[in-house]
């Protein structure tokens, strides 16, 4: 087991592709590469992490850029249940109906909320219209672009022209900070629903503002370098209001919730040295992009060979990498909690 950073694969990546290691192909093909790795019903050495956060009341939350999916949480010391997006739609008496703040749940479980372009939504109303507002973190990133897909202040889509053509969306152009541009119209709650930016050296920033006085209200997003189309997943925990402050299990979390989650990362595209990878296995790298080269030439056959030889490589690694010592749990969940009327259980899938 072991951590790389994307200067770590270059030598070995390189020479299975022939290609000179400073190619910017080598660095495609590791991205490729870890991309389709971590694509997999498994979970390779290094894609699952323990972290955990401080909550308020809010119930819905929106994950960090790495988490692909929760595979587990806790609120305080206790653990819940995770369901799907399909759960608040099977209906009674087999199942709960549409979740809220209001839920009897209190904390104890977990449901998906899809994606978002943003960590927080716009909060409109008539008598309080709301902008988007965008700054440079540098200027470096003067003249870069973004492009943001909303709905406005009437319950339209915007348009408007966008490289002389009428299309989705307003495009805008960063001014040199501490300057910020702002939407020209005016943004319904919830209404940012795509976003499209320019690569940039350093972050972006975005913010709601009041139309009138274009005075920040809150913060909605910062936005990597290398982000192009951000997309994070989101959960809601429903009746989490209810729920004690966790009081006396972390000083730094004394007046809040402790959530703490196992979750899996997705890849993240590296694009400098120093960039980390999640992969640590540099065989799977080798083999994947020797698979990937040969898929690129219509060599299928071998193409298959390959790739299969990669994921036997990070096969290997988490079989050695769990071992034999620990004990291995299962997640069970009653079939009274749906109304079945016996205490049967069925199993789900853990690791």
């Amino acid at each position: 087991m072991r951590t790389l950073i994307l200067r770590d694969v270059r030598d070995t990546v390189a020479r299975a592709m022939n290609s000179c290691k400073d190619k910017q192909r080598v660095v495609d093909i590791v991205n490729q590469s870890q991309e389709r790795l971590l694509n997999r019903p498994d979970k390779p050495v290094g894609s699952v992490v323990l972290f955990r956060i401080c909550l308020g009341d809010s119930n819905c939350f929106t994950w960090p850029r790495p988490v692909r999916t929760i595979e587990a949480f806790a609120v305080c010391n206790t653990p819940g249940r995770i369901v799907d997006n399909l759960f608040e739609f099977i209906g009674y008496p087999n199942g709960s109906g549409l979740l809220d703040g209001s839920s009897l749940f209190s904390g104890s479980l977990l449901a998906d909320r899809g994606t978002a372009c943003a960590f927080d939504d716009v909060s409109a109303s008539s008598t309080s219209p709301r902008k988007i507002a965008l700054i440079a973190g540098n200027l470096a990133d003067v003249g870069k672009t973004v492009t943001l897909r909303y709905i406005d202040s009437n319950g339209q889509k915007k348009y408007s022209s966008i490289d002389g053509v009428v299309q989705e969306g307003e495009r805008l152009t960063l001014p040199a900070p501490p300057a910020y541009v702002y939407t020209s119209s005016n943004v319904a709650t919830n209404g940012l629903y795509h976003l499209v930016k320019d690569v940039t050296e350093y972050p972006v920033l975005m913010y709601e503002v009041d139309s009138a006085t274009l005075i920040q209200t809150k913060q909605l997003s910062a936005y990597e370098p290398s982000e192009t189309v951000p997309i994070y997943r989101r959960s809601f925990i429903p009746g989490l209001e209810n729920v004690n402050s966790c009081r006396g299990v972390s000083e730094d979390c004394s007046t809040n919730k402790i959530v703490t989650v196992l979750v899996k990362l997705q890849h993240v595209p590296v694009v400098v040295d120093n960039d980390p990878l999640v992969i640590g296995n540099l065989a799977a790298f080798k083999l994947m992009a020797m698979a990937i080269m040969r898929e690129d030439a219509n060599r299928f056959d071998e193409a298959m060979v390959l790739e299969k030889k990669a994921r036997a490589e990070l096969d290997g690694e988490l079989s050695s990498y769990l071992g034999d010592g620990a004990e291995t749990k299962l997640k069970v969940q009653s079939r009274e909690l749906f109304g079945c009327g016996h205490s049967s259980f069925e199993t789900a899938g853990y690791w």
